[in-house]
């Protein structure tokens, strides 16, 4: 069951930067339409490695707009399956990281849908997603941490808000310099005797010698 929910979980991770939910119909007519004025403004054909690259992209996002959605159903499922049997708080610690990528999927298609019914469902499967978090919260502190994101998210429409707190500049404090050698060897070094300029006075029976 756990390899079942890593291939939907990294089935959704490698074509999540092609998923757009419900521009799936428009992308392709789009581009077509794009490539046709492209054709008649230069009055020859595209390039062939151009076309190519651009139908690898197109199948390529066709293939997300389909895969995403129906692996995040999948994840919803095996999880259900995993609780009913062993119980969510069991589960191993890339459970979380897996319902929430499912959630966000879900998320998405929630605020891209334009029937109420594919709304409805949508929102259904993101309380799934957030009740899933919940439950391996138990285990997990990432699950309680994603199921709360996943909520902001849903009430937030989408937009995840984040709250900076105001910086409030300090003055730095002053710097200490430490003593340099020399001032370290005066103070250590005890005093010395005074330098006396006097003329030397001469011993007895000795006269000074003439300048």
């Amino acid at each position: 069951m756990m390899v079942n929910l890593a291939y939907h979980w990294l089935s959704i991770l490698l074509l999540r930067p092609l998923f757009k939910p419900g521009h799936a119909a428009s992308s392709s007519s789009s581009s077509t339409s794009a490539g046709a004025d492209a054709d008649r403004s230069t009055g020859h054909s595209a390039d062939t490695d151009i076309q190519s690259r651009a139908k690898v992209l197109q199948t390529l996002r066709e293939a997300a707009a389909s895969q995403c959605p129906a692996s995040a159903n999948q994840i919803i499922r095996l999880f259900k399956r995993y609780d009913a049997l062993y119980g969510l708080r069991f589960i191993a610690i890339t459970g979380p990281q897996i319902a929430y990528t499912a959630g966000q999927v879900h998320l998405g298609m929630y605020f891209a849908a334009i029937t109420p019914s594919a709304r409805e469902k949508s929102h259904n499967m993101v309380l799934d997603c957030i009740s899933i978090l919940e439950k391996m919260g138990t285990s997990w502190v990432s699950g309680h941490v994603t199921a709360s994101i996943l909520k902001r998210l849903l009430a937030n429409g989408g937009h995840r808000s984040v709250q900076v707190a105001p910086r409030i500049w300090h003055p730095p404090p002053p710097k200490q310099t430490a003593p340099s050698t020399s001032e370290e060897a005066v103070a250590i070094s005890p005093p010395r005797p005074p330098i006396d300029t006097a003329e030397p006075t001469p011993w007895p029976g000795h006269s000074a010698p003439p300048m």
